[in-house]
């Protein structure tokens, strides 16, 4: 019964971060100027992460008290990743920033591109680790 609940919540947030990065950052840099639309993200991405860090979290707890240590094995390395983007998530808005003051600076945009693809790459290794993590419970592995 607990473990149902571990994977409902792992569940929760496979549908936000697919939702999220299929539908809401698409449509952002669709309808909002270029120069705004980082702005919007930036202010949606705390609570983002903020839901990312307190689903994973309550699974790895139902996963240890009910012994499904690979489940929690990969709830702890998702938690660690959605932790790890909201830090990175600082040096992006403080690169952001220093482009602003210098525009030309390609270095400088260079590290944000860079930045800006670790984000994506944790953010599509957790939606992996989500969906690895709801197969192998429905072929109880």
């Amino acid at each position: 019964m607990l473990s149902d609940i571990g994977i409902v919540l792992v569940s929760m947030w496979l549908g936000i971060s697919l939702f999220y990065t299929i539908t809401i950052t698409p449509a952002a840099f669709r309808r909002i100027p270029r120069d705004k639309v980082g702005d919007f993200l930036g202010e949606t991405f705390p609570n983002y992460y903020r839901w990312g860090v307190l689903l994973f979290s309550l699974s790895c707890v139902l996963f240890l008290i009910t012994h499904r240590f690979l489940s929690l094995f990969l709830s702890i390395i998702s938690l660690m990743f959605i932790i790890f983007s909201e830090l990175l998530r600082g040096r992006i808005r403080k690169a952001a920033s220093e482009i602003k003051e210098k525009p030309d600076d390609e270095n400088l945009k260079i590290y944000f591109f860079n930045l800006h693809r670790i984000s994506a790459y944790l953010n599509f290794t957790v939606i992996f680790s989500s969906a690895v993590i709801i197969l192998f419970y429905i072929f109880n592995l």
